[in-house]
């Protein structure tokens, strides 16, 4: 099996960029393709019988989905092979496990934990998600810092 379209979902967390350093060393390796995937999080509230997304909000949450996005790109400066960026709104773990199943990645690489507080003690809900609702090899990372990879 080749690892020739990598997913690495990134939340901005040192987990997740390690998990990017990793998918650039196997990608480079493999001479596959990378997509990094953001994943902004649903901020609707509930007021009465509707549903409601504050625009200040989704728009503060898509620009903190840039900067996640121009900091991991970073980390790909100088790489030769194929790379793709992805940001998507929803329920990060679904949406993860979406576009690996649109894209037929062949391998989905991601950190232990990301910034998902409490939730994320042992292993993240989303990484748990995400392992067990793709049909392709995830690899979890810890966090290794900038020497990693």
């Amino acid at each position: 099996m080749t690892f020739d379209d990598i997913l690495v979902p990134v939340d901005g967390s040192e987990a997740s960029l390690s998990a990017a350093r990793h998918a650039r060393a196997l990608a480079e390796s493999f001479g596959g393709r990378v997509t990094l995937a953001h994943v902004v999080p649903n901020a609707a509230y509930l007021v009465g019988d509707a549903i409601i997304v504050p625009p200040l909000l989704l728009n503060e949450l898509d620009e903190n989905g840039k900067i996640v996005m121009d900091k991991a790109r970073a980390l790909f400066e100088g790489f030769s092979g194929e790379l793709a960026t992805e940001l998507l709104h929803g329920d990060p773990g679904a949406a993860i496990a979406d576009l690996a199943k649109e894209r037929n990645c062949t391998l989905v690489i991601m950190g232990r934990r990301g910034l998902g507080g409490l939730a994320g003690l042992l292993l993240g809900s989303v990484s748990n998600y995400v392992l067990h609702n793709t049909v392709c090899p995830t690899l979890i990372v810890k966090e290794t810092g900038a020497a990693g990879a």
